[in-house]
């Protein structure tokens, strides 16, 4: 290395840059004898920065999700009979429009269906796009929403369920609700 380039780490380190300062040295190095518009190697150099930091941010929305993993919108089988879900309807879920539009999703049916499976499915793929989600059983957010209640706190939670741009209720209409 030489000086100029030790300035330009540390001054990349300096920024925050870690993951650019990292990669600089191979990343001149593939630049030297290579004609590509300098534009085009800047672009490439920022993504030793971008692609990494995407990664990890998805990794942690998906963590903080609460989302179950194994499930992949790709391991759904949809020859499975599934009642009214079409390869139309799937195909339009997986675009998660529905989230741009504010859309509420229901998953209705029986037991074995796969809806847990394709709830915990696009909320990883929420994730992965950029979107934060949460994922709660419904007694589990009946019992919060109650203790919540008790402390006076009802709004706040209500406020903090909302912030999601997905929130993945599962189980729903497997307890006995109270008209509390």
């Amino acid at each position: 290395m030489n000086s100029k380039q030790d300035m330009i780490t540390s001054r990349m380190e300096e920024l925050g840059l870690s993951f650019m300062a990292a990669g600089l040295e191979s990343f001149l190095s593939s630049q030297v004898n290579r004609e590509a518009p300098l534009v085009e190697a800047i672009g490439e150099l920022i993504d030793l920065e971008l692609i990494p930091r995407k990664e990890r941010m998805a990794k942690t929305r998906l963590k903080v999700s609460g989302i179950p993993h194994g499930k992949s919108l790709e391991d759904f089988d949809l020859s499975w009979p599934k009642g009214g879900l079409t390869a139309k309807l799937f195909g339009e879920l997986s675009s998660l429009a529905f989230i741009e539009r504010k859309e509420n999703v229901i998953l209705l049916g029986p037991s074995g269906l796969g809806k847990t499976h394709l709830m915990t499915a696009l909320g990883q793929k929420a994730c992965m796009n950029g979107y934060t989600a949460y994922f709660i059983s419904c007694l589990d957010l009946l019992e919060r929403l109650q203790r919540s209640r008790d402390q006076g706190r009802l709004k706040n939670k209500l406020t903090w369920f909302g912030k999601p741009h997905v929130l993945l209720i599962d189980e729903v209409g497997y307890e006995n609700l109270t008209g509390e």
